[in-house]
């Protein structure tokens, strides 16, 4: 997202599949906020993360190949999870990097921006903010004025002068927003309750991205606990039998691993639908 400000903004945006200049600038805005404006620390690149996964598997190769169902590959499936979480389960989250860290700090919650339109009165936002904060799935909600996001956009996008100039010629496509930060599971259902409320005007999440996180964070944590190989002998076994690995993610039990953290809660949730096995799609 951050390479379009060095070209059109709007045929950046039409690629996108947006429908203004205006929504482009809120969708970086709510994608930069996932770092609240920090530069992002390198995470491991892919040869990194294949390169911890050389080590000497410690499930036996003989009994895997042994199994001749794929219900008796699920204890292999939970023993492996296990060694993973116990690895990597309490693993601070700041080794993932920046996003990743901000990501786990928000622990298992959304970030989303409604932008209200610039007729509201004082009273009436506030009035709105009483409302969406009364809301069950609300854990925080933050007024931004028009100032303060012009404010902070300028140091979210300290480092692209062209986008921040844009910008600053049209102060308009930043108007006044209400920050929301709603329960995951909630996203959804939210969204379309805010969006339908007077004086909304558009409402932006960073969902997308914050999946995108916790996959990128499970995969690198998978390969730093030397247990790809043995996952990916498990995924290949599984397909000679004829299941997947989501199949035997569904039969396993879980429920007695203790997750450590927040990174163990990630990769739990993962397991639940399948250990990845490959790197996840940028």
């Amino acid at each position: 997202m951050t390479g379009f400000p060095r070209r059109n903004l709007e045929e950046a945006a039409e690629e996108e599949g947006l429908r203004s200049r205006a929504a482009l600038i809120h969708l970086l805005v709510m994608v930069a906020c996932i770092g609240c404006g920090r530069s992002v620390d390198q995470a491991p690149t892919t040869d990194a993360v294949s390169s911890t996964t050389t080590q000497t598997p410690t499930t036996e190769v003989d009994p895997l190949n042994r199994a001749s169902t794929c219900a008796a590959l699920v204890p292999f499936y939970q023993e492996l999870v296990r060694a993973i979480v116990a690895a990597e389960g309490s693993r601070d989250p700041a080794v993932f990097g920046t996003e990743v860290a901000d990501l786990a700090r928000w622990r298992g919650a959304v970030r989303v921006i409604a932008w209200l339109d610039d007729a509201l009165t004082d009273e009436e936002i506030e009035a709105l903010q009483v409302e969406i904060g009364a809301w069950e799935s609300v854990r925080d909600i933050v007024h931004l004025t028009k100032e303060q996001a012009l404010a902070e956009f300028r140091e979210l996008f300290a480092e692209q002068p062209e986008l921040v100039a844009v910008v600053e010629q049209d102060p308009s496509v930043l108007p006044a927003s209400l920050r929301v930060t709603v329960d995951e599971r909630a996203v959804d259902e939210f969204h379309g309750r805010l969006a339908v409320l007077p004086g909304v005007t558009q409402v932006t999440s960073a969902r997308e991205e914050v999946e995108a996180l916790t996959a990128r964070a499970v995969w690198i944590a998978v390969g730093y606990s030397g247990k790809a190989d043995d996952l990916l002998d498990l995924a290949d076994r599984s397909a000679d039998l004829g299941c997947s690995l989501a199949s035997i993610a569904a039969d396993a039990d879980l429920a007695g691993i203790d997750p450590g953290g927040i990174i163990g809660e990630w990769i739990l949730a993962a397991a639940e639908v399948g250990l990845p096995v490959r790197p996840p799609e940028p």
